[in-house]
């Protein structure tokens, strides 16, 4: 990769186009943001909001995860599988290799344990058990020395004349740009 290199895509009208970038942090954020631009050409302009920017959550999956088709029950594996808006929905602990599900009930916020739900001798029931994740992409933490993954989908309007639009990405850091990733559809 290179340093705040460009994101570069090719899509048609109509079309969900999918990319991914990583950040490293060289000190720890409490509070991190992404900000995206419009997208511009000299055609048109494809909306901020038709750019949707999702947190890469790694957490554990039991038996051999992607590494083979065959199940094993007794292990773990960490995968960034998780496509979130709030990356505090699920909290992974990695000395335990336990993942946790958070419930946001009446009276307060309550985290579940669902790293093996078939031993759960009370299931979890995803019809009454008040779990959503955020409507759009939440502050997130940056922890100095890890790198953390981001998602991002364009979807390229209807009426889009062809051309190369452009624009970036943002990671601001208590409200100020520390990095910028120029984006191009």
């Amino acid at each position: 990769g290179v340093l705040c290199g460009p994101l570069q895509l090719a899509a048609a009208r109509n079309e969900f186009e999918p990319a991914s970038f990583v950040s490293y942090s060289f000190k720890d954020v409490d509070k991190a943001e992404l900000r995206v631009s419009p997208l511009t050409a000299k055609e048109g302009t494809i909306p901020a909001a038709s750019v949707d920017l999702k947190v890469v959550k790694c957490w554990y999956q039991t038996g051999t995860a992607w590494h083979s088709y065959f199940a094993d029950a007794t292990g773990r594996s960490m995968v960034p599988e998780l496509l979130l808006n709030d990356e505090t929905l699920v909290k992974v602990d990695t000395t335990t290799q336990d993942n946790y599900l958070r419930a946001d009930y009446p009276e307060g916020a309550k985290y579940l344990w669902i790293s093996f739900p078939a031993s759960v001798k009370v299931p979890f029931n995803a019809e009454r058990t008040p779990v959503a994740d955020a409507k759009t992409l939440q502050p997130f933490r940056l922890d100095a020395g890890r790198f953390k993954q981001f998602w991002v989908t364009v979807k390229v309007p209807g009426n889009a004349v062809a051309g190369v639009y452009r624009g970036r990405i943002e990671i601001l850091c208590a409200g100020t740009a520390v990095a910028s990733v120029p984006l191009a559809v």
